[in-house]
């Protein structure tokens, strides 16, 4: 188990701390690894460190002598984003330049349990940006993806001609979003955090039978039923072992049958942000809200499936940024947490109402900074 990666000498100066930082781990049920202890590899020592890295969660550097091997992976850890806590038996200032302005944690090496706190607590609140968007779609009680794990996109991206019945479509190029902002993201970061080999498998359900669905697999169900069927199949099986019940329905106000407008509703209440004024003139088009659900499989609870998806087009990539966008993500944990969720633990089923807005124009873009995290709740077993 890879949780957590040590970088010292192998000169054996360090050997206690590490061995006494293992042990720790351990008591928090992680795991520990330094690469002259990993199981051999038939990849070059430099990919397998680099696997190592990309995989864990926290990055354990000992710098006591600056050696250079150890500078070279904390630099690999800074780069691809790792928390990253960084332990000397020298003076702090005796760092080069270029890690000084860390953090330090200076111990004696016989006096080990001094630092045990240091450690512990390192370990608790130490979170990046990135360690946030891995914790958000593939939480630690999933382990980390392999060839023989399966993660699957499940997204039918509804156009503007199919949506509209229209035979022209744009006259000049847009940039993508919507749907797309979950199809690209969840991709893209799945690519940073686990490599090429690791990148989930695109699905559209209309190229598959429902009973498909219930089917091995970890799935991020992107869009509203207007665009994804399976987003309403897939919430009525959560809601049926969860509560509230959310639940996406046409809304009796829309006036245009081939673009019918969807509403969200909440164990049959209709849901909407604090303070949210619906079908004023911005609704939708200026502004509009989705939801976030996170539960484990109906059907296979050892496995995760999440859900994405607005009213319209605008609410969905609300959605789809706060999932796998990692600035976005700031601060969630937190709220997750008061809310008596644990974020790296799949079983645990939460749900997140979020709201954004567009701009207005030629471009007409979601505008980032406008995204509000308006709810954040956990899920009651029913």
């Amino acid at each position: 188990m890879n949780d957590i990666f040590l970088s010292a000498p192998f000169d054996g100066r360090c050997e206690a701390v590490l061995a006494f930082i293992q042990e720790l781990a351990g008591q928090r049920q992680l795991g520990a690894v330094r690469i002259d202890q990993s199981r051999p590899q038939a990849e070059p020592i430099a990919d397998e460190i680099r696997s190592l890295l990309r995989g864990c969660r926290l990055a354990i550097a000992d710098v006591t002598g600056n050696n250079p091997n150890v500078l070279h992976e904390v630099g690999l850890a800074q780069a691809l984003g790792k928390p990253l806590i960084l332990l000397s038996q020298d003076s702090p200032s005796s760092a080069p330049f270029n890690i000084r302005h860390l953090r330090i944690l200076q111990y004696d090496p016989d006096k080990l349990q001094l630092l045990e706190p240091q450690i512990l607590s390192a370990i608790g609140e130490t979170s990046t940006p990135t360690e946030d968007l891995r914790a958000m779609l593939v939480p630690a009680s999933l382990g980390r993806p392999t060839r023989d794990s399966w993660f699957v996109v499940v997204a039918s991206p509804l156009s503007y001609r199919r949506a509209r019945w229209a035979r022209g479509g744009w006259k000049k190029l847009r940039r993508t979003s919507s749907d797309y902002v979950g199809l690209r993201g969840i991709q893209q970061a799945f690519g940073s955090l686990f490599g090429s080999d690791a990148l989930p498998d695109n699905l559209d359900p209309d190229d598959f039978d429902d009973s498909a669905l219930e089917q091995r697999a970890n799935l991020y169900c992107v869009a509203s039923p207007k665009a994804n069927r399976w987003t309403a199949k897939l919430l009525e099986a959560i809601g049926r072992a969860w509560a509230p019940a959310l639940e996406f329905r046409a809304d009796p106000m829309s006036r245009d049958l081939r673009n019918v407008r969807v509403s969200i509703a909440a164990d049959g209440n209709p849901l909407s942000p604090p303070g949210w004024s619906a079908g004023d003139g911005e609704d939708r088009h200026v502004r509009d809200f989705g939801i976030v659900v996170r539960a484990p499989n109906p059907w296979h609870p050892d496995l995760m499936v999440a859900v994405m998806a607005g009213r319209s087009s605008l609410g969905t990539e609300a959605a789809c940024t706060v999932f796998t966008d990692p600035p976005s993500l700031r601060g969630l944990r937190e709220k997750l947490r008061a809310s008596g969720v644990d974020i790296e633990e799949h079983r645990r089923a939460f749900w997140i109402l979020v709201s954004m807005r567009r701009q207005i124009g030629e471009s007409e873009e979601a505008i980032r900074d406008s995204l509000s995290v308006d709810r954040v709740e956990a899920l009651v077993k029913r």
